[in-house]
């Protein structure tokens, strides 16, 4: 059976991980790693499908977009959509092909077929699992991890990196603890929402192979902090996770609505910068025409026609690190931001 195969660090401590300064669902490129089973055409093909496939669910942000009837049927020719591959011998003796896909193509692909484009930020998510703690409490959460429980998290581990998002651990000390001890058996809950804060994690899940009686189970069940009542599977309440997390940053760009907003932009200090600007703004997918209509010291004043609405642009502007939101800078019925770039 053919799979992703997928170059990543099985990081074992607490420690909040570094991302990319690039939006992922915005890149003019991307390149897919994939194992095939020969160099001939049929294989190179498959693995083609096999990485559109992965573009498709990290870039439209959603599990299921691949079930859509219409977007089925174009997944059947991904050749199109390829730029060039290559392929490589490990070694192990395993042949790979990396396959370079142009983004713009990809992105309308999804708009074509009423899909969303994720333009957030790579989510983080902290994991527990009590089977961690079930040996020795004195050994390292490495050594923790050769016991049972070992497959079930570098499964999930795995299946966070193909969602595109950074999972980490507790460290499991004298704090965490004491909070296991004194929460968990009440509420787990509220032990996931104190260590969650701790570590500086919005989302959690927890997740646990054992039934209310202590009994061992073969089936990890979890529940999340979007689910804190409800008890899943572990493969359904982690994509569930990642769908609601990713929700928030979704856009789903209809060409058929289109609106006019004006944006005040403060920090243009020179003409150089200004050009930035607007140039980083008419490049944006959802706006269609950018128009200079005032200037006064180092603010400018920007009218907008984009498709979809101003929410919209919201969401797409918080993706890009040289915008942020002027809380200062008040004007009604203008959205009002800091242009901040390196030269």
């Amino acid at each position: 059976m053919q799979k992703l195969i997928f170059i990543f660090l099985l990081s074992l401590m607490a420690s909040i991980p570094s991302y990319a300064s690039e939006t992922y669902g915005l890149k003019g490129s991307y390149e897919v790693e994939i194992n095939i089973l020969g160099s001939d055409q049929a294989s190179i093909k498959k693995g083609m499908l096999e990485g559109l496939k992965y573009l498709v669910l990290n870039i439209s942000g959603s599990s299921d977009d691949l079930d859509k009837g219409k977007l089925k049927k174009l997944l059947k020719d991904p050749q199109q959509f390829v730029t060039e591959y290559r392929l490589e011998i490990d070694k192990d003796k395993n042949l790979k092909a990396y396959y370079s896909f142009e983004g713009d193509s990809i992105r309308q692909l999804l708009i074509a077929n009423g899909l969303p484009l994720w333009v957030g930020k790579k989510p983080k998510i902290l994991v527990f699992f009590p089977c961690l703690l079930q040996d020795n409490l004195a050994l390292s959460l490495e050594e923790k991890l050769q016991n049972t429980c070992k497959d079930t998290v570098t499964s999930l581990k795995l299946k966070a990196f193909q969602r595109m998002a950074a999972i980490g651990f507790p460290s499991l000390d004298f704090i965490d603890l004491n909070l296991f001890d004194l929460l968990l058996p009440l509420s787990p809950e509220q032990f996931m929402n104190k260590i969650s804060k701790r570590y500086n994690y919005e989302d959690w899940i927890y997740c646990s192979n054992k039934d209310e009686f202590g009994m061992e189970k073969v089936i990890y069940n979890c529940f999340s902090s979007i689910t804190p009542k409800n008890l899943e599977v572990l493969d359904l309440s982690f994509n569930n996770l990642i769908d609601s997390i990713k929700q928030r940053s979704k856009l789903l760009i209809d060409d058929q609505v289109r609106s006019n907003i004006f944006i005040n932009l403060e920090g243009i200090n020179s003409h150089k910068i200004l050009q930035q600007a607007l140039l980083e703004l008419e490049q944006q997918i959802i706006v269609k025409k950018v128009s200079l209509t005032g200037i006064k010291d180092n603010k400018v004043k920007i009218l907008l026609n984009i498709s979809g609405t101003k929410s919209d642009f919201i969401k797409m502007a918080a993706a890009s690190s040289n915008f942020s939101k002027n809380p200062s800078y008040k004007i009604k019925d203008s959205l009002n931001f800091i242009y901040k770039v390196s030269l």
